[in-house]
C-alpha cells in the first residue's frame, strides 16, 4: 500500500470514531405539530373567507364549528395555532362590510379576532396578523372609509365625536396602533403608492387622534424614519400632504398658545405664592423680632442688679476691716 491509501484508511477511521459524537450533540427536534392543526386552520380560514365575502350566514356557520372545536381542544391550543393568521375582522375591515365588523364587534367580541397573547384584551380591535396589523390598518389602506368610521366608533364607545377625555384617549389609542415597522393606520393610508390614497380616510383619521409625530421604523439608517407627512409626500398624495402639513401647524400653534398660557398662570401663582410666603416670613420674624427683644430686656434688668450686689458686698467688708484697726490704734494709745 502507499503513502496516500494509508492516509485515506486513517481518516476514514477518524471520521468514523467521531460521527456519533457529533450527531449526538447535534440532535435535530423536529416541531411538534398538533395533530388536529389543519382542521382548526380550515375552519379559521372558512370565517376569514365568509367575513371577507360578507357571507354574514356563512361567517355563522363556520363559528359555531370553530367555536365547537376551541370548547374541545381548549383556547390556547386553538389560538397558538391561529395567533399569526389573518383574522375575520381583518378580512371585513379590508372589504368594508359593515354588517360583518357589526357582528364581530358587538356578539362576539374578542374570540374570532384574539390570539393566546391576546385573550384578555378589551377590544377586538387590537387583534394581529403575523406583522401586527389591526383591523384600522387593513381598512385604512383599502380606504374602506365606512370600516374606518365604524371601528374608530366603536373605540368611542359608540360615540361618533366622543367628548369625554378618556374616551378620547381611548380613540387615539387605537387609531395610533403601530405594526411591527412602526406604521399607524394613518401612514399606511396616506403611503399608498400613485397618489392612490383615499384622502377622505387620511382626514377622518387625522381629524381623530391620529398622530403627526409618529414615525416608523426602519432598519436602515440612511433611508431613516418617516412620518405621516414623508410618506403622504413621496407616496404622491399630494392633497393628504398639504392637509396634515397645515393641521400640523396648527398643533403646533396650539402647543404654543398652550404653554405661553402655562407660563403666565404658573408665573401668576408663583406670584401669589411669593407674597404668601413673604407675608409668614415677615410675621414669624416680627414675632421671633419681638421675643429676642423682650428677653434682651429682662437680661439688661437683671444684669446691673448682681453687679450692684457683688460691688457692695467687698465695701462692707472694708469698712469692718477699717473700723478694727481704728479700735487697735486707740488700744494701743491707751
Amino acid at each position: 500500500m502507499n503513502k496516500k491509501t494509508i492516509l485515506a484508511i486513517t481518516l476514514l477511521g477518524i471520521f468514523c470514531t467521531f460521527k456519533p459524537t457529533l450527531s449526538q450533540t447535534k440532535k435535530y427536534k423536529k416541531p411538534t405539530i398538533h395533530p388536529r392543526r389543519a382542521e382548526i386552520l380550515n375552519t379559521h380560514n372558512a370565517m376569514v373567507k365568509a367575513a371577507g365575502a360578507g357571507k354574514l350566514a356563512e361567517l355563522k356557520a363556520a363559528y359555531g364549528e370553530f367555536k365547537a372545536l376551541r370548547d374541545e381542544i381548549g383556547e390556547p391550543e386553538v389560538y397558538e395555532i391561529i395567533k399569526y393568521e389573518v383574522k375575520p375582522i381583518h378580512a371585513a375591515a379590508k372589504r368594508n362590510r359593515i354588517k360583518v365588523l357589526d357582528y364581530i364587534l358587538n356578539e362576539v367580541g374578542e374570540n374570532l379576532s384574539a390570539s393566546k397573547d391576546q385573550m384578555l384584551v378589551e377590544s377586538p380591535l387590537e387583534a394581529r396578523d403575523r406583522e401586527d396589523k389591526r383591523p384600522l390598518h387593513y381598512a385604512a389602506r383599502e380606504g374602506a372609509l365606512d370600516a374606518v368610521k365604524r371601528m374608530v366608533k366603536f373605540a368611542g364607545k359608540g360615540e361618533e365625536e366622543p367628548e369625554d377625555e378618556e374616551t378620547l384617549e381611548d380613540v387615539s389609542e387605537i387609531v395610533n396602533l403601530p405594526d411591527k415597522y412602526g406604521f399607524t393606520a394613518l401612514m399606511w393610508s396616506a403611503a399608498k403608492p400613485g397618489g392612490k390614497s383615499s384622502f377622505a380616510v387620511n382626514k377622518y383619521l387625522a381629524d381623530h387622534g391620529a398622530s403627526l409625530s409618529l414615525k416608523t421604523k426602519s432598519a436602515l439608517k440612511k433611508k431613516g424614519n418617516q412620518d405621516a407627512l414623508d410618506l403622504a409626500r413621496k407616496s404622491g398624495n399630494l392633497r393628504t400632504y398639504y392637509y396634515l402639513k397645515k393641521k400640523k401647524v396648527k398643533w403646533i400653534q396650539k402647543l404654543e398658545q398652550a404653554g405661553k398660557k402655562g407660563l403666565k398662570k404658573a408665573w401668576k401663582k408663583g406670584k401669589e405664592k411669593l407674597k404668601e410666603t413673604g407675608k409668614e416670613a415677615w410675621t414669624k420674624t416680627k414675632e421671633t423680632g419681638k421675643e429676642a427683644g423682650g428677653i434682651f430686656k429682662e437680661g439688661l434688668k437683671k444684669k446691673p442688679k448682681e453687679k450692684k450686689e457683688e460691688a457692695e458686698e467687698p465695701e462692707e467688708i472694708e469698712l469692718e476691716e477699717v473700723k478694727k484697726e481704728e479700735k487697735m490704734e486707740e488700744i494701743t494709745e491707751i
